[in-house]
């Protein structure tokens, strides 16, 4: 019995790839992209988007190519190449979708465009194509599945008859989204290397799709052929070629008639590294493979067609991850290069979609000569084991699993033990030490020194909130000496859980370690989990009345306080939720709209009151065009004729959002 030792070991390898890719996945899915990925606020698109949803929409277009030429144009001598390519687009689409789930912040809330509709936005309609042309995808691929059950074949029947539409419906649906991927680009003309931005983006798009759909038929064909011994379709791979060489020639001269009509020839012999890259870009995805296909040794040879379309295809996944990173490096300033967990979940959703693609190849009828098939066990099948050697003998499927299985684990044991600390715990924030409020009427609260100030008004706050009395509610703790403990004493850190505890002070005011069993008891590990708790000798140290509960139970009592950022909001937010819901209880009861001195308030002065706990109320710069909210402006802290003084403006909103 032969066994097909290239598919054997082809398999081996991608189901190792797929098990890494496996394991970092997981690890993003629960920890995050800042725990799993380079990405950062300014690059916010990374190879998941070029690669994984932009150059895999665009790999996927074969689908639509084939069936349009086979049903639409009743070119039928194409029709072997039908199943194979529908099924290369529908994994290809699914790989999409995957990786999609993958790149988006909260993947559980990707089912969202289905039912919130924003008509206005390009992503809109590309997540509805993306989604309905999936479906498309999986009618037309479904009675090749169902022919091999008979008695479900018979509920497919009209399927077979609604082919001709869900077809057009398909080239439509693929044709709209592989163009609108090209308007997410064009709405950022100030983002967009001018090199690559153009209006033509959409048209470019689409026929670049339609050159790499047709490679990807050529390239998928040679590589299954040679995976299973099958014959090449050498008459129809020329007859794809040609007409490769044509949608080239045409990219090619849609490309060098926008860069002309706009005036950036001249970028091209710039000698800039953008113009280098443009240049790889284009002579392999447009110019070197229309030259070769034009030799006719080159096109009716396996080897020259493998070459010129593996050009095509890593040409234009080059000009993808070119728009969707590469050309926005100029503008943002930044540096982005992928992790290698990024490159490692890419890998194995591309491995997973060739394992499924071999699965369909190996027991459905995708090809009309179908490989060579392990025999089914029968009566007369021998044991299980061998009992004299323990050798397995049963079916080679189930051996076959048990080698990949192996691989997958050696693939996830490999991405587990190379996984860094973040990856396994969740992304740490920087350490960003805090610093006082500044001001006295009004505070100013700038934590990080970031430029992005609250301007607090502590007098308003003190006279609505019940004048000294209200002091407990937001002053909960009082360090010893201390006539108002501010928020930065404890919470230390801007985003980081800080120890409160000062040892060396402690130590000092005990003699050192005379006083050491004041606080620790004998025979006990030294260490804030074990130590007393604080409010054992500080008795007046918190606050009665407060807002806020102290921890005074467990292993963090009263020794640790949360980061300073989520002090601040924990705080304030959920008192001005509190108080929006007042206001709101007012309107609804229908009480006289009136201020805390007594003074009318317009009806958009009482909806921002209900608006309270929204975050312009306090960061101002986040205004909200249609409330009296105004625009906060923090000058630069330094300028060229010296410091400048640090203090807010009040401005009034540009947009209209009123003084």
């Amino acid at each position: 019995m032969t066994q097909n030792r290239r598919l054997t070991i082809t398999k081996n390898v991608l189901w190792m790839i797929t098990g890494s890719g496996f394991v970092v996945g997981m690890a993003r899915l629960i920890y995050g992209l800042g725990a799993t990925t380079a990405l950062t606020d300014n690059t916010s698109w990374g190879i998941w988007i070029g690669f994984d949803v932009m150059g895999g929409v665009a790999l996927a277009a074969g689908g639509f190519v084939i069936a349009g030429m086979v049903y639409i144009f009743h070119l039928k001598a194409f029709q072997p190449l039908l199943r194979s390519t529908v099924l290369t687009a529908f994994l290809g689409y699914l790989a999409v979708v995957i990786g999609l789930t993958i790149d988006i912040g909260r993947p559980w809330m990707i089912w969202s465009p289905a039912i919130h509709w924003q008509i206005h936005s390009a992503l809109f309609e590309v997540a509805w194509c993306v989604m309905l042309y999936t479906t498309v995808l999986a009618l037309e691929f479904a009675p090749v599945v169902f022919d091999k059950f008979p008695r479900a074949n018979r509920l497919f029947h009209p399927l077979r008859r609604i082919t001709i539409p869900l077809v057009i419906l398909g080239i439509m649906l693929s044709s709209m989204h592989q163009s609108t991927l090209g308007t997410l680009l064009v709405i950022m003309p100030f983002r967009v290397d001018p090199l690559w931005y153009t209006p033509w983006l959409p048209l470019l798009f689409f026929v670049s799709a339609v050159g790499l759909g047709l490679a990807m038929v050529i390239s998928e064909s040679m590589v299954s052929g040679w995976l299973f011994h099958r014959e090449l379709e050498q008459p129809l791979l020329y007859r794809i070629a040609r007409g490769l060489q044509y949608v080239l020639v045409l990219y090619l001269i849609l490309i060098l008639a926008n860069l002309a009509s706009y005036g950036n020839l001249s970028l091209l012999f710039s000698g800039s590294w953008e113009s280098i890259l443009y240049w790889v870009e284009i002579m392999l995805s447009a110019i070197a493979p229309a030259v070769l296909l034009s030799f006719p040794r080159v096109s009716s040879s396996a080897v020259g067609l493998g070459a010129s379309a593996g050009m095509v295809v890593l040409g234009f996944v080059l000009n993808r991850i070119n728009l969707a990173i590469v050309s926005m490096i100029p503008a943002t300033g930044s540096s982005y290069f992928p992790s290698w967990m990024e490159i490692a979940i890419s890998l194995g959703i591309v491995s997973a979609a060739a394992l499924v693609f071999f699965f369909f190849v190996e027991h459905f009828g995708v090809y009309e000569h179908l490989p060579f098939r392990e025999p089914r066990d029968n009566d007369f099948s021998p044991p299980i084991f061998d009992r004299s050697t323990e050798v397995w003998l049963g079916p080679q499927l189930v051996r076959k699993t048990g080698v990949h299985l192996l691989f997958f684990l050696i693939g996830a044991s490999l991405s587990f033990a190379l996984l860094p600390e973040s990856a396994l715990q969740g992304a740490v924030p920087p350490t960003t030490a805090v610093h006082q409020p500044r001001g006295l009427r009004p505070v100013i609260i700038d934590g990080n020194r970031a430029d992005r100030a609250v301007l607090f008004n502590h007098d308003k706050h003190i006279r609505e909130q019940g004048a000294n009395e209200s002091c407990v509610k937001c002053h909960h703790m009082l360090k010893p000496m201390d006539e108002a403990t501010s928020c930065a004493e404890c919470h230390r850190d801007m985003f980081l859980k800080t120890l409160i505890f000062d040892h060396a002070f402690h130590e000092k005011k005990h003699e050192r370690n005379k006083g050491c069993e004041k606080c620790h008891k004998r025979n006990e590990p030294k260490s804030p989990q074990t130590v007393k708790v604080c409010t054992e000798c500080h008795t007046a140290m918190v606050a009665k009345g407060s807002r806020i509960t102290i921890q005074t139970k467990g292993p963090d009592r009263l020794k640790f306080a949360v980061g300073y950022k989520d002090a601040m909001h924990g705080l304030c937010v959920s008192c001005h939720k509190e108080k929006a819901g007042e206001y709101r209880e007012k309107r609804l009861a229908g009480k006289p709209r009136l201020s805390a001195e007594g003074i009318p308030m317009t009806e958009a002065e009482w909806i921002s009151k209900e608006r309270l706990y929204f975050c312009p109320t306090c960061h101002r710069e986040l205004h909200y065009t249609k409330d009296p909210i105004p625009t906060i402006i923090l000058p630069p802290r330094e300028s060229k004729e010296g410091p400048v003084p640090l203090f807010l403006e009040k401005m009034p909103s540009s947009a209209g959002g009123g003084p």
